[in-house]
């Protein structure tokens, strides 16, 4: 579903060029692994633990916000940018 809400996707072993993502997922995965070991149950991993989000579980998601707001006109901002 990614992908198609995107258009496409970006390799994770792409370093260096625009809109890579490989800097920021390669850190990340060693503490995805921690906090898996740590808290099991616990966490839910949306979507690879299944779509619905047991009751009572935290939910760890990757989110891409301009997917969203894409989709929304923007509000004019009013007042200072602070």
């Amino acid at each position: 579903m990614t992908e198609l809400r995107a258009g496409s996707a970006k390799s994770v072993l792409h370093f260096d060029v625009q809109g890579s993502v490989a800097k920021s997922t390669h850190p990340s995965i060693p503490w995805l692994r921690f906090l898996r070991q740590h808290l099991g149950w616990r966490v839910h991993f949306w979507p690879f633990d299944g779509w619905q989000l047991p009751p009572g579980r935290s939910a760890i998601t990757e989110v891409y916000p301009v997917l969203w707001s894409c989709g929304f006109a923007r509000a004019e901002r009013t007042g200072d940018s602070a």
